[in-house]
């Protein structure tokens, strides 16, 4: 069995959560993942899901401009803004009230982006990308 590697966690205290599981969750909502996603739902929804994806497209600008400024201020910079949150809000909760709404009401759809978003939350605090 391989050496469980572990990294910084909440506070560089570490979560005691090997790397490797919590990395592959965090990646679901990773620009490599997201982007093509977005791209391939749209062409299949087609203008159905033409807000939904503006939507994802104004949310990643923003973020990047966010990202930006906080790269800019001087160290210790006590937040950092989550990209891979935000997608994860963006993305797959704009997902799940597009596909299922019409269907499920609107609870539904508001649970799932809830838990995915706080999971992938989650894993970015665990693996110590992030600040509280």
């Amino acid at each position: 069995m391989g050496e469980a590697v572990h990294d910084r966690g909440l506070g560089g205290g570490g979560l005691g959560v090997a790397s490797q599981p919590v990395r592959f969750a965090s990646d679901f909502a990773d620009a490599a993942v997201v982007l093509p996603l977005v791209g391939l739902v749209w062409m299949v929804l087609g203008p159905r899901g033409t807000r939904w994806a503006m939507a994802c497209a104004g949310t990643l600008g923003a973020m990047l401009v966010l990202k930006a400024i906080s790269f800019r201020l001087t160290a210790p910079w006590p937040f950092s803004p989550s990209g891979h949150t935000a997608s994860a809000a963006i993305v797959y909760g704009g997902l799940a009230w597009v596909l299922l709404r019409p269907r499920a009401g609107r609870v539904l759809p508001g649970v799932l982006a809830a838990c995915v978003t706080a999971g992938i939350r989650w894993t970015r605090l665990a693996l110590g990308a992030h600040s509280v």
